[in-house]
């Protein structure tokens, strides 16, 4: 069980250097990947142009060069290079009308080819290079309105190049240009995360449970508990273990699903080595291969051993 931090934990990432940053709706930590230990807190200074533009941080994201980009309400888009202190804004485009004119970016992706697709909550996605400059945007229709654009709720890029987006009631499947490709319907309720496998399944995180896509994209079906019951609750978030097995955190607690396997198996803590609680909204395989893990009310938390 680690200090707990001010404020909600929103996501969290490893830095090319090592440490560990926690993004918060009140800021962000910069943790070292051992001890846990917070090395330093960034929030919001009206006196420092150079440092975080709003406290509500709802998105972190390593980029292929190390660099680390930062999303929020309010906080637009940011760029950190882990080498100096600085975090460099990115200001609003200038046309009214354009996907990133407001500073409201809710989720982010970096395409295989280097792109990045931010996704606004009203306007669409917005595709900028690695070096912050427009690319264009795209929007896909909202569900009973074909005029008003869809709330993206999250995003994944599969082995073959294409990208699902997952919006209220349906998963797209586009291009890495944007063009649709194909739809599923989505009965679940909201999407909280989606996952790329890398034996090409897309693993869909909902709140009524966990769903997979085979690599085909023609169906989406449920994943059931060892034993065929199904999941009652969230399934918050998906992270792929060294040894290949998904682990899943749920609103019961934390879940595998063994490579090959179809089923989710619970993961049982040893008697004092509980969770404070069983509500676990976010899971990150650091590169030591240590599993940090997100409560909802408990704050973080280290796997020891497995």
């Amino acid at each position: 069980d680690l200090t707990q931090g001010a404020g909600a934990v929103t996501s969290f990432v490893q830095s090319s250097d090592g440490t560990v940053w926690v993004g918060r709706d009140s800021g962000i930590e910069v943790r070292d990947s051992t001890s846990a230990k917070v090395l330093k807190q960034l929030q919001h200074d009206p006196a420092r142009p150079d440092g975080l533009a709003a406290n509500e941080v709802t998105t972190l994201l390593r980029a292929q060069d190390g660099w680390l980009w930062i999303a929020g309400f309010g906080v637009g888009l940011q760029r950190h290079d882990p080498g100096n202190t600085a975090i460099l804004l990115r200001n609003p485009q200038s046309e009214p009308q354009d996907a990133l004119a407001k500073p409201d970016v809710r989720g982010l992706l970096q395409l295989s080819n280097g792109d990045i697709w931010a996704a606004t909550h009203t306007a669409g996605i917005g595709v900028l290079s690695s070096d912050l400059r427009s690319k264009g945007a795209f929007a896909l229709p909202g569900a009973g309105n074909r005029q008003a654009p869809m709330q993206v709720g999250a995003m994944a890029q599969m082995p073959d190049g294409s990208v699902w987006v997952a919006g209220a009631g349906a998963l797209h499947r586009v291009s890495e240009k944007g063009q649709l490709l194909s739809r599923l319907a989505l009965e679940a309720g909201t999407v909280h995360r989606l996952v790329a496998g890398s034996d090409g399944r897309l693993w869909v995180c909902t709140q009524d449970g966990l769903l997979q896509v085979p690599p085909d994209g023609r169906s989406v079906s449920p994943v059931h508990l060892q034993g065929g019951s199904k999941l009652k609750g969230d399934a918050f978030t998906v992270a792929q273990g060294p040894d290949q097995a998904l682990w899943v955190g749920t609103s019961q607690g934390i879940f595998r699903i063994p490579a090959q396997s179809h089923e989710m198996v619970s993961v049982a803590a040893e008697p004092g080595g509980e969770l404070g609680t069983p509500v676990v909204i976010g899971l990150l395989w650091d590169r030591a291969d240590r599993l940090w893990v997100d409560t909802a009310v408990s704050g973080l938390h280290k796997l020891e051993s497995w």
